[in-house]
């Protein structure tokens, strides 16, 4: 499909059926040189962690654990790609990667986050990074870190 959003959702519903296939497409979409297909791909990989969608193909698969056990390396680079295009030049982009970031919710993202949270100027894209970090954080330490930044 030559629509993102078309393309991201068709490739979202394909990985909830349980098609590698479709987690594979939007990992090419968001390292596209398109941004408009960026963005799409990363949203679509942001919306497979969702605990709404984890249950669906959880549901569908006879051993769920071993099904995420077995595509572990998979999720592991999906987070990668979100880290790297965190500090894309496309504002967007870089907005869907930070969102994916939140919904992926992996504390190996923590470091790139609090980089990314001393590097911004934007107040906005500042409030989305603490947003991201106040699940993968101590309590203590995220109110810390959030009096210490200007937002």
């Amino acid at each position: 499909d030559v629509n993102n959003r078309g393309r991201a959702n068709a490739a979202l519903a394909m990985w909830l059926m349980g098609e590698k296939s479709g987690f594979k497409v939007l990992k090419e979409m968001a390292h596209s040189e398109d941004a408009l297909y960026a963005c799409s791909g990363l949203y679509g990989i942001g919306e497979i962690f969702t605990s709404r969608n984890v249950q669906i193909v959880s549901s569908l698969k006879k051993d769920p654990v071993k099904f995420y056990q077995q595509n572990k390396g998979d999720f592991d680079e999906a987070r990668q790609i979100c880290e790297k295009l965190l500090f894309h030049e496309h504002p967007l982009v870089e907005r869907n990667a930070l969102k994916a970031l939140e919904k992926i919710g992996s504390a190996l993202s923590e470091p790139i986050l609090i980089k990314k949270l001393n590097q911004v100027q934007d107040i906005s894209i500042k409030a989305m990074v603490l947003e991201a970090l106040e699940d993968l954080m101590e309590p203590s330490d995220w109110l810390q870190l959030r009096r210490g930044t200007e937002c």
